[in-house]
């Protein structure tokens, strides 16, 4: 399986995925000391690191062309300083908010699944609203914002979409979890201070298209794979072209 990583930071998360059995076709990162904390790890032969193929630039000035379209999957860290608790809470205004620059990439490559992953202070109701615009965005990332929209004029037009019932091309059934990052269970000292126990919390958003799901669906029917299609992953669904796939649930 082939994947893609936007904003690797030090490789974290891409070791992880690697780790599941995906091959990075590209790591994509800006940063001067994270790239030279990946090469440097590439130059011990660490596992799975000594393949990636990295990529020492900004995600707006990365070749896509560079990557078929259809993969298997795109991985996002992406820049969580606008939405952190410890953060300036500028949250859609901040420059570094780059979630819809990540959307026109998902519009590009069109991968058969996506995995984002951000700081819980994304969940916060203060951003709420902006939250349900990721959302949409990676839900119908097709549906692009015009020149001179605002967000919340192109949010309005993706919630008309959303409820008018029928979907044409290609869209995404995404879901969100709020996870721990601890390993073990975090300290009694962690658990009783919210402002120190939220630090070791990550919002993971993740999407899976509708050729992903069938093929997966076919692979059950035909295989006698023991995953349920209402199951697959975390209750996934998705329609695509006006078909229209159903948790059996």
């Amino acid at each position: 399986m082939q994947s893609i990583e936007l904003f690797t930071g030090a490789g974290g998360l891409a070791l992880g995925i690697s780790r599941a059995g995906f091959s990075h076709l590209a790591v994509v990162e800006r940063d001067f000391d994270s790239c030279e904390t990946i090469l440097e790890n590439k130059k011990r032969g660490m596992e799975h690191v000594h393949r990636w193929p990295l990529f020492s630039c900004d995600v707006r000035d990365f070749d896509y062309a560079l990557i078929p379209e259809g993969l298997e999957l795109l991985a996002a860290g992406v820049p969580c300083q606008p939405f952190s608790i410890g953060g300036k809470h500028k949250g859609h205004t901040d420059e570094r908010n780059l979630f819809p620059q990540t959307i026109d990439v998902i519009r590009r490559v069109k991968p058969l699944a996506v995995l984002m992953e951000n700081v819980r202070g994304l969940r916060r109701p203060s951003f709420s609203r902006y939250f349900g615009y990721i959302e949409l965005m990676l839900t119908y990332p097709e549906m692009s914002r015009r020149k001179d929209e605002q967000w919340i004029e192109h949010l309005a037009r993706l919630e008309k979409y959303h409820t008018r019932g029928r979907r044409d091309g290609l869209y995404y059934r995404v879901v969100h979890r709020v996870l721990n990052a601890f390993l073990t269970q975090p300290t009694m000292e962690c658990r009783k201070n919210e402002n120190v126990y939220s630090w070791w919390h990550f919002v993971l958003i993740s999407a899976l298209s509708g050729p992903f799901l069938r093929l997966l669906i076919h692979r059950n029917l035909c295989c006698g794979s023991n995953t349920a299609p209402g199951n697959i992953g975390i209750g996934m669904k998705c329609r695509q072209g006006g078909e229209h796939l159903r948790d059996q649930n």
